[in-house]
């Protein structure tokens, strides 16, 4: 018998079974460990940074720098998870050289903040190479571990922005650089409005890149909306929730404090990037930010129709890291071509090249 079975026993059996799912796992941003094809050997001149691709070649026409080859990116989410199962304290490709220096062109390092339950030797696995490759210093920060815990970003999330607050002084000391440019994903890009707004990194930050952020909470697929349900969420009584995934219920205690301050500082940019397909975060909607010179939205679907990805693939997909990219470096106009991108597992499958005849 579910805990919400004893605490509720009126809830019809769905509506039970469906609580006790989103509140045990609506946040997790980890996933079952799917096999991939063996990664081919490297191409020459492929940077040793990135991984081999199996799933995606970045080497047709159109393809924008740095996905043009011949470097490779695997996108997929089973390939990011295969990583971090063989080695949850990797950094990810091309991230934490504490020895870099910016340089004039790129003179912001770009800090990655991942999300719930998540690990940067996957949640990165993608973005990390794609900045390193376009010529920033790269940055991943692991937080919010929990004692005897794997995961991350579990534990308060005021802990969790001190801990970034901290890293990204560290970044500015190795670097020499002034301010950051943030890429969160999920919770990381909820967690640093409360760090630049709480805890003075505001001064720090020049640019914020929030991929499908929890800006608001989630609703349960609109479960939360139902009163019952959502006191019962927001007070589980013994259902043990880890104190971020509480957090991130609509309307707690953390994010009612949140918003009683301006979630925007005039002196930092920001952008949102959502799906419309987010299977977290719902309604999509919540994680838009208010309408503000220095705030823009995209739906990446308004970008490419047959875009797909999901809360999960979000952080792996191309069209969505490229927008960021764009944010960072106003001389890059490039736009990944539209092809389909796909929920949960992630992976990008290129529009068909044209072949001009000899």
């Amino acid at each position: 018998m579910t805990t919400s079975h004893k605490v509720f026993p009126h809830l019809p059996r769905l509506a039970r079974t469906t609580l006790a799912l989103v509140t045990a796992v609506g946040l997790t941003a980890s996933g079952i460990v799917t096999a991939s094809p063996a990664a081919a050997e490297p191409e020459p001149g492929v940077k040793q940074h990135l991984p081999a691709n199996p799933w995606y070649v970045n080497d047709y026409p159109g393809m924008p720098t740095p996905f043009k080859g011949p470097l490779k990116i695997d996108v997929s989410r089973s390939n990011a998870q295969k990583i971090r199962a063989k080695n949850p304290d990797a950094d990810p490709p091309g991230a934490n050289d504490w020895n870099c220096k910016p340089s004039k062109k790129h003179p912001l390092p770009v800090v990655l903040v991942h999300g719930t339950t998540d690990r940067p030797s996957a949640a990165w696995n993608a973005g990390a190479p794609l900045f390193k490759n376009a010529g920033y210093c790269v940055f991943a920060l692991t937080y919010g571990m929990l004692p005897g815990s794997t995961d991350g970003a579990l534990d308060k999330i005021e802990n969790s922005a001190q801990q970034l607050s901290d890293f990204v002084q560290k970044v500015l000391r190795a670097t020499g650089a002034k301010k950051v440019n943030l890429v969160g994903h999920s919770q990381g890009g909820m967690m640093p409005f409360y760090y630049m707004n709480f805890l003075g990194g505001a001064k720090y930050v020049k640019n914020m890149a929030a991929i499908s952020p929890s800006l608001r909470g989630v609703d349960g697929f609109g479960l939360f909306n139902i009163d019952p349900i959502h006191q019962l969420a927001l007070n589980p009584g013994p259902i043990n929730i880890p104190p971020a995934q509480a957090a991130q219920i609509k309307d707690s205690a953390f994010l009612q404090k949140l918003h009683s301050r301006p979630l925007l500082n005039p002196n930092v940019n920001y952008i949102v990037i959502a799906t419309k397909y987010d299977d977290v975060v719902t309604p999509y909607t919540s994680q838009l930010l208010p309408k503000a010179p220095n705030a823009r939205n995209v739906i990446i679907q308004d970008k490419c129709a047959t875009n797909f990805t999901d809360h999960y693939a979000n952080v792996y997909d191309p069209a969505t890291l490229n927008v960021a990219l764009q944010m960072f470096d106003s001389t890059y106009r490039q736009e990944v071509p539209c092809g389909v991108s796909l929920p949960f597992i992630g992976g990008y499958i290129p529009p068909v090249a044209t072949v001009s005849p000899k």
